[in-house]
């Protein structure tokens, strides 16, 4: 298999147009992947802003401690950066979706 660059060199480049990026229509044949399952890539997602403990915690409507105790016991997606947890709303709010929040009926 070759190498990404190579691909890319092969293919040619991403095309922009206003905030979307869509991948050259040749590339996921080359590597063997679905073109349909890539999709547009949005700018936004490509420089989604990291949060703080404070601000999901703001934007799930819960306390700074429950943050944390659902990094620690329910497998919040969290990033330690240093000493600091950050977070991407986006993957928050897709582990919410998929009921990583829910409480469990044995639970106190």
């Amino acid at each position: 298999m070759a190498s990404m660059s190579t691909l890319c060199n092969d293919l040619g480049h991403f095309h922009s147009s206003a905030r979307l990026y869509q991948l050259d229509r040749a590339l996921p044949d080359k590597v063997g992947l679905d073109p349909t399952s890539l999709g547009e890539l949005r700018e936004a997602d490509m420089t989604e802003a990291w949060l703080s403990v404070e601000d999901i915690a703001e934007h799930l409507g819960v306390s700074k401690d429950t943050v944390y105790t659902w990094v620690a016991s329910k497998g919040m997606p969290a990033h330690k950066v240093g000493r600091l947890w950050k977070f991407q709303a986006s993957e928050i709010d897709d582990w919410v979706r998929s009921g990583g929040a829910a409480t469990q009926e044995n639970e106190g």
